[in-house]
């Protein structure tokens, strides 16, 4: 406290101080960003039963990781691939965009690839082809789009496609290692099968929730059926994703689905073949929770069962035993706190902010229980008594610690900061402020008694002057 002072009273390391808050806001805030590194793990949660799946479900408002199991397994994306390829496009295209398929685009589609079936010539929207790849996952989409952001990139509308499409191979690489990708190369825009070309669930969840934050993205894995219209064809496109399917037809006969469920919103399918199985990143709702799911190296044939079905028990374990509660937000009275010590002619009132954490994922077990206590950081403080600080606090300062705990179990812990600068009362400081004052005072009466004295002598001079003067 004694340097602190000695710096305020000084002025040196102010600037320094205010660089170094400044910093330590913005990492607060950019870790917010990503998911929560540990887990909260659920009572009975089993992954024993899932063999090797690489496996994580994620609160998609607190960003926790709610479960997981071979999250860090290195395992072949497949068609998961082509979400990244939407965030990494609509970072350079507008989905207005107009783009004309071309055969040299066409022609840098791999054998036995899944197709939206585009002819040379098409011209097709940058939306409707994100809905022709994420739909029917159409590879010759994906090159397409790949392709017409790589030229954009390269500042070069005549780069060969192959120069063009290796550009933006390397665009989708950094752009993964922006939203927090650390052990994953992508090698292609599809995901077809490439040797080295690996993702983790770890970091399969932080592509799928970026792609979940992105509107039409997210409008557009949520789609079960559409029908575009390009300048020269009508494509029709159904999804690959079971869980949003009502029903099939089947001999003229409507069956339902058996993986429908009306809690999913969407996302996207992949398909590595025998040897790297099924993946699927789905994301689901309730009115207590919203998740982002990843299964990767699903090999059903060996598992007896499937993507799809795995999906629906993760989804069915997600509802049953989480729930997301919000946090006090900056305006909040529970975020006003009045200080006790503060100066007078300034408001008492200290508003706190705890940078972008605004929700946390509690297991349903524990929330019958769950309590409240709080610890400050800067002085005596208690809900009723507010707040005595034991010292000035500037902005950024970490002022309250706020524990939700239930019984023995500590769900977590919140830390809230000071959103401005709040001084101390002093007696020094008010004499300070106060001397301009005094001197005024000493002035004004000092000048008051010299009126008085030359005011007395005027008047002794005349009654002196009276008395000589001749009668």
């Amino acid at each position: 406290m004694k340097k602190k002072r000695r710096e305020r009273e000084t002025g040196r390391g102010s600037i320094a101080n205010q660089a170094i808050r400044c910093f330590l806001v913005l990492v607060l805030c950019a870790y917010s960003l990503f998911v929560h590194p540990n887990p909260v793990k659920a009572q009975g949660f089993d992954c024993s039963a899932y063999g090797s799946i690489g496996l994580s479900v994620v609160d998609t408002k607190s960003k926790t990781v709610l479960f997981s199991c071979h999250s860090d397994s290195a395992y072949a994306p497949a068609s998961l691939t082509k979400l990244l390829t939407a965030l990494t496009v609509l970072d350079v295209l507008k989905p207005t965009q107009e783009i004309t398929v071309t055969k040299g685009m066409l022609d840098t589609v791999p054998a036995n690839s899944s197709l939206a079936y585009l002819k040379a010539g098409e011209v097709m929207s940058v939306e409707k082809l994100l809905y022709a790849m994420l739909i029917p996952s159409g590879n010759d989409a994906a090159r397409v789009l790949a392709i017409s952001a790589g030229r954009v990139m390269l500042d070069d509308k005549d780069a060969a496609s192959q120069t063009a499409l290796a550009a933006f191979v390397e665009a989708m690489n950094l752009k993964a290692k922006d939203l927090g990708v650390q052990n994953s190369l992508f090698l292609n825009p599809d995901g077809f099968p490439a040797p080295g070309m690996v993702t983790t669930a770890d970091d399969m969840i932080l592509i799928a929730l970026a792609a979940k934050e992105n509107k039409l993205i997210e409008k557009v894995t949520a789609t079960s059926q559409v029908i575009l219209k390009s300048s020269s064809a009508t494509h029709t496109y159904s999804t690959t994703n079971k869980l949003l399917i009502q029903s099939y037809n089947e001999g003229g006969i409507s069956i339902k689905s058996p993986y429908y469920d009306e809690r999913v919103t969407g996302m996207k399918t992949g398909n590595g073949g025998s040897t790297d199985g099924r993946m699927l990143v789905f994301s689901a709702q309730d009115s207590d929770l919203s998740i982002v799911g990843v299964l990767l190296h699903v090999q059903e044939e060996k598992l007896n069962s499937t993507v799809f079905a795995y999906a629906s028990q993760l989804i069915d374990y997600a509802f049953d035993h989480y729930v997301t509660l919000e946090l006090p937000q900056e305006g909040d009275k529970e975020l006003i706190v009045q200080v006790q010590n503060a100066h007078v002619f300034l408001s008492k009132d200290l508003q706190l902010v705890s940078g972008d954490l605004q929700y946390i994922s509690v297991d349903k077990a524990l929330l019958a229980d769950l309590a409240v206590s709080e610890e400050s950081l800067a002085g005596d403080y208690g809900k009723t008594s507010g707040l005595t600080l034991a010292d000035d606090i500037s902005t950024g300062d970490a002022v309250l610690v706020r524990t939700y705990q239930s019984g023995d179990t500590i769900v977590c812990k919140v830390t809230y900061y000071a959103k401005s600068d709040m001084n101390v009362l002093r007696v020094g400081d008010y004499l300070m402020a106060a001397s301009p004052l005094l001197v005024l005072a000493v002035l004004f009466l000092t000048g008051r008694k010299q009126l008085q004295l030359l005011y007395l002598k005027r008047k002794l001079e005349q009654k002196a002057g009276q008395e000589t003067m001749p009668s």
